[in-house]
């Protein structure tokens, strides 16, 4: 798969969950809970969606596909995400990231 076509089929991901998923149980639930991808509890359906978000954020590619104004729901989603206890120690710093380019590691080489 090429890079265009991994990141249209994200953009195609990104959209569906916004339409399907993300507006209409934020409409339903707004205000009353807590509220993921799925239901109010976070499942791997959100650690998919998670991981995806944090892979393009990585890229820069964050207001370019979701910001603010094009995608609320979504930002929403990944402001909320972000503050989980979970991600914040599961995802690597941007230390570690700086310090992977310069010294030429790949993530395969791990």
């Amino acid at each position: 798969m090429t890079h265009t076509t991994g990141a249209l089929i994200g953009v195609l991901f990104l959209s569906a969950a916004e339409v399907n998923h993300l507006k209409p149980s934020f409409q339903n639930y707004e205000g009353k809970a807590e509220m993921w991808l799925i239901c109010p509890r976070y499942t791997l359906a959100d650690i998919g969606l998670t991981t995806l978000l944090e892979r393009l954020n990585v890229l820069g590619l964050e207001d370019r596909y979701w910001g603010r104004t094009k995608r609320p729901c979504l930002a929403g989603y990944w402001e909320r995400a972000r503050q989980r206890q979970s991600y914040k120690q599961g995802t690597p710093s941007v230390l570690f990231h700086m310090k992977t380019l310069l010294q030429g590691i790949t993530y395969l080489s791990l």
